[in-house]
Order: C-alpha cells, then sequence, then structure tokens
C-alpha cells in the first residue's frame, strides 16, 4: 500500500492497472522492402556470383562509389551488365510480351 497515494500513485506499478495474465508482446516491425524493390530479387539472387562478385555487392558497390541510386544501381546490374545471373532484381517491369511479337500489328499469318 502507497502511503501518499496522491503524491506517489502514479510510480505505484499496480495503481490502475488491471492484470489479465502476461503483458502483450510489443507489435513487431514490418519488414524492410526487398532489394531493388521486387520480391523477385530474393536473398539467393542477392548472393548470386555474377564475374566473381555478387549481384548484391555490384548493385551497393554502384550506389556507394558511382553513387547511383538503388533504382538506377539494380537496372544497371540487372539488365545491362548481368541480366542472367541478377536478372530477378530489375525493378522495371518485364518488356518481353511487346518485343517478343517482333513489333507487326499482323499475327503472321497468311
Amino acid at each position: 500500500r502507497i502511503e501518499f497515494p496522491n503524491e506517489c500513485g502514479g510510480c505505484d506499478p499496480m495503481h490502475g492497472a488491471q492484470h489479465h495474465g502476461s503483458p502483450s508482446p510489443p507489435p513487431s516491425a514490418p519488414a524492410p522492402p526487398p532489394p531493388c524493390g521486387v520480391s523477385s530479387c530474393t536473398d539467393s539472387v542477392w548472393a548470386t556470383l555474377a564475374n566473381g562478385f555478387t549481384c548484391g555487392d555490384r548493385i551497393t558497390w554502384l550506389q556507394d562509389v558511382e553513387k547511383l541510386d538503388e533504382d538506377q544501381a539494380c537496372r544497371q546490374v540487372a539488365s545491362k551488365e548481368f541480366p542472367d545471373q541478377c536478372g530477378s532484381c530489375d525493378p522495371r517491369p518485364t518488356q518481353r510480351s511487346s518485343s517478343a511479337s517482333g513489333g507487326g500489328s499482323g499475327s503472321g499469318c497468311a
């Protein structure tokens, strides 16, 4: 019991508390966005070797040394330098549907 409840009531850990078991855990922080902002740029792709360095190391190097932003660095590595190894980290939507048709408007059938 507190001797001076008006003065010290706020210091009492039991003051105003309703104890119904253990306290709820704090909410967890949201997960950070995936590298390059695309879910296809997984940890596995980030760690893939491309000519001696990982995709992630190459992207980070372009950001740190060449001062590219994340989007530019990801596009450079994923679409221009190492598309086979790092292509899943390209933040741009794929453009296969427009280039695969050969640019013609017809079906190609006579």
